[in-house]
């Protein structure tokens, strides 16, 4: 086991990702996905409900307008977005961001709202 792999562990199970969390809370994440299949739903699965537990999921346009200073960001705000117009998105992606209240968008189109 790597050094920085016994290291991440133990920063997680001390709670160190929540105080990370706490102390990045100003700041946006921005998660970007490519391709979507069947092996991977159940993963998707866990990956939203982590990002509906401990971040806020806003639009790329929230984004943008918190950026410019017009909006205020709430804290931990994340967007997703998805590189590429793979038809798999829509029939195996999609539909869990949206059923996990995830606005997502899609390689310079208009945000797929998701609620």
């Amino acid at each position: 086991m790597s050094w920085k792999r016994l290291a991440r562990g133990v920063l997680h199970q001390m709670g160190g990702l929540a105080a990370l969390r706490l102390l990045r809370r100003y700041q946006f994440g921005v998660l970007m996905f490519h391709e979507f299949d069947e092996h991977y739903k159940s993963s998707l699965e866990s990956v939203c409900e982590h990002i509906g537990r401990h971040f806020e999921p806003v639009s790329i346009a929230a984004i943008t307008a918190g950026v410019r200073g017009e909006v205020s960001l709430p804290y931990n705000a994340v967007t997703v977005t998805v590189d590429d117009g793979y038809k798999n998105y829509l029939t195996d992606g999609h539909p869990i961001f949206k059923r996990h209240r995830i606005p997502t968008t899609m390689d310079g189109s208009d945000s797929i709202r998701a609620r």
